[in-house]
């Protein structure tokens, strides 16, 4: 039986932040202390999947318009605010980008009055393409890469994480500052602020931060988050 082949292809594609970026919202009267930021830092690491599989990992960074450096700045940004839990999700990709649109339950709602076990859509760069589509994106990588599809086998997996950022998955919980797009796709009314910058992905109660934002609060738990945003909107 011959041994399973784990592909890892690193490439680095420059993307446009999904999302609108433009859009200014009048500036929050905030008098509360902000959380500490520091200079974006992208990275670019490779995981390895288990020897039993065989997949294709795309670690890529966004070239973004507007760096957030505090949680502040992406609330000043937001028209909504929410926490919510994943509770069904679609990936798809075009051309060299894999994207998920998630279906979300909001948990709570901070800003913009969504709605309490309101569901909304929101599409997230990323995710895991499996079988059929996980070979066709990784034909047409390789067949751009190197001039031919023949690097057989094809994974069965094609996974693409942004900024080193967990991918979205059912089940999850996430926090949201998201910004109206019904003018543009009225089918998918709210899009993340920032492109990923704008989703914090809560697991264990802690909260998973990028890396526009201070390393030091990555021991940030959930209940101090949810209360951090409670006083925001006061």
């Amino acid at each position: 039986m011959k041994k399973n082949i784990i592909i890892v292809l690193a490439i680095s594609i420059i993307l446009v932040g999904f999302g609108i970026y433009n859009y200014k919202t009048p500036t929050k009267n905030i008098n509360k202390t902000t959380l500490a930021a520091k200079q974006n830092v992208n990275t670019n690491n490779i995981k390895q999947q288990p020897s039993t599989e065989k997949a294709l990992t795309i670690n890529s960074n966004i070239d973004l318009r507007i760096i957030y450096k505090t949680v502040d700045e992406l609330y000043n940004d937001s028209n909504f605010v929410i926490e919510g839990k994943v509770i069904n999700t679609k990936v798809f990709y075009q051309d060299f980008r894999i994207y998920t649109t998630a279906t979300i339950q909001v948990i709570n709602d901070f800003v913009g009055n969504v709605g309490i076990n309101q569901e909304i859509k929101v599409i997230f760069r990323g995710g895991t393409l499996e079988g059929t589509l996980a070979k066709e994106m990784a034909s047409k990588i390789y067949n751009k890469k190197f001039g031919n599809t023949s690097r057989a086998p094809l994974p069965n997996k094609t996974i693409q994480k942004i900024n080193g950022l967990e991918n979205i998955e059912n089940g999850d919980n996430l926090i949201l500052f998201l910004n109206d797009n019904s003018m543009n796709t009225p089918d998918e009314k709210y899009v993340l602020t920032g492109s990923y910058q704008g989703r914090f992905k809560i697991k264990d109660n802690t909260i998973e931060l990028h890396d526009e934002l201070d390393k030091a609060q990555n021991s940030l738990n959930k209940d101090s988050f949810i209360k951090y945003l409670n006083n925001l909107k006061k």
